[in-house]
């Protein structure tokens, strides 16, 4: 009875769609498919009817649960699977927001819109920055996406900033280092090692000169690599140089390869600071020439280690 029912009202619906009913088209079939849920064929007509994207996706859904290979769901999820996500983003509501935006972007990987929308959704700026290079990648000309970058980048050195504060606070109140092993001397007490600071975040700079003044360096700073090679051409060559990964202009890599290439600083230890979850900057320091890396936010110990094995100013002969 239920069956036949259902059956009368997929007729109803189809009636009524042929008057350019819409509304009763969609009372019809909403009742069709609340007496026989797994009627692909009126799951399908009732997706193309309703007004709310969020519901046609649901409908859309349930006709690929009821027959996974259905072409016309497969095509007809996208578009109102991706406007359901962007409303949801646009409403506040993120769960809904990123699953339907996830979605979307996988069943439409060049979709510009689903992967802008959906780093606005991110928890991580480091994901929502990855979503953007994204969309640079499908249109370079994106200015959204680029001020989106910008913005983020602020974020994530905020973020390192403060967990590297963090760190060295930790550092500071814990027991003072033991003392390096007979094998390894430290440095000449005479003259004070030099560290050079290369790193866009003023913040992250001073940090780092915080460490390292533990060790007893002294510190310059730059921001990018153009003053970097100010300060070396003014100042002298430094004892070690910190090379953030992310400066701007000239970046870090062809930086490192420049002062590989000349005989003043073909030698000279260079320590880049690269994102944790950024393998491919590690792959291309090693590439360039650097020393050694150091996965950021920033450990005090570990670069203390790094200061004391490489910052070593040339002994005297003799």
């Amino acid at each position: 009875m239920s069956q036949a029912s259902a059956v009368d009202l997929f007729r109803q619906a189809m009636t009524a769609s042929r008057a350019g009913n819409k509304a009763k088209t969609r009372e019809c079939l909403q009742e069709a498919v609340r007496l026989d849920p797994n009627s692909v064929t009126s799951w399908q007509w009732l997706a193309t009817v309703l007004e709310d994207p969020a519901d046609a996706t649901l409908a859309w859904e349930r006709v690929l649960t009821l027959n996974p290979n259905n072409e016309k769901a497969r095509s007809g999820i996208r578009p109102v699977r991706l406007l359901a996500g962007i409303n949801a983003a646009k409403a506040k509501d993120v769960p809904s927001a990123r699953r339907l935006l996830r979605a979307a972007v996988a069943d439409e990987p060049k979709s510009e819109h689903g992967w802008l929308w959906l780093a606005s959704v991110c928890d991580s700026p480091t994901e929502a920055r990855a979503h953007l290079e994204r969309v640079l990648s499908l249109n370079p000309a994106s200015v959204a996406a680029r001020k989106g970058i910008a913005y983020y980048d602020g974020k994530i050195d905020k973020q390192e900033a403060a967990a590297a504060e963090r760190s060295s606070a930790s550092h500071r109140m814990a027991r003072p280092p033991e003392p390096p092993p007979a094998e390894a001397p430290t440095p000449d007490d005479g003259e004070p090692r030099r560290v050079l600071v290369v790193d866009p975040s003023r913040t992250y700079r001073k940090l780092v000169g915080m460490v390292a003044a533990v060790d007893g360096c002294t510190t310059t700073e730059a921001e990018d690599a153009d003053e970097a090679i100010d300060r070396i051409r003014d100042d002298g060559v430094p004892d070690l140089i910190v090379l953030d990964a992310r400066i701007a202009g000239m970046d870090a890599f062809d930086f490192c390869r420049l002062l590989r290439q000349h005989p003043d600083t073909e030698t000279l230890p260079v320590v880049l600071l690269a994102a944790a979850d950024a393998p491919t900057d590690r792959q291309r320091g090693r590439a360039a020439g650097v020393t050694a890396v150091l996965a950021k936010p920033l450990q005090p110990d570990a670069l203390l280690t790094l200061l004391r094995q490489h910052a070593r100013p040339p002994q005297p002969v003799g």
